[in-house]
């Protein structure tokens, strides 16, 4: 199966005053996450977090750095090559930005 798509989406999720809660650097207001979906061309969908502290820069790095690497690659199974591109990839930031999404994603459609 190739990799027909690839989107990124910033879920937002504002908590109660009651849920706030503080850590060593901020109090935290809100919850928020980077979902990615790959889409085959046999029109099967996979889904999965990518972790990055800034939601939007993640989803920026995934559409225009890692996005056009996965484009017509294989969705599935071990691939050092594309893995190795993606794990070091210095386009958009720190280093493995985006890449778990990717494993998460690639492995779905296969369901493991």
């Amino acid at each position: 199966m190739k990799i027909k798509e690839v989107k990124a989406y910033v879920l937002e999720s504002k908590l109660r005053p009651e849920e706030y809660f503080t850590w060593t650097q901020s109090q935290v207001t809100k919850r928020v996450a980077t979902i990615v979906e790959i889409e085959t061309e046999e029109g099967i969908t996979g889904v999965g977090e990518a972790f990055g502290f800034s939601p939007m820069a993640t989803k920026a790095m995934i559409e225009n750095s890692l996005k056009p690497k996965l484009i017509g690659g294989k969705s599935h199974g071990y691939q050092p090559s594309l893995g190795h591109a993606l794990y070091h990839n210095q386009d958009g930031g720190a280093k493995g930005r985006g890449f778990n999404g990717y494993k998460r994603c690639g492995y779905s459609p296969l369901g493991y």
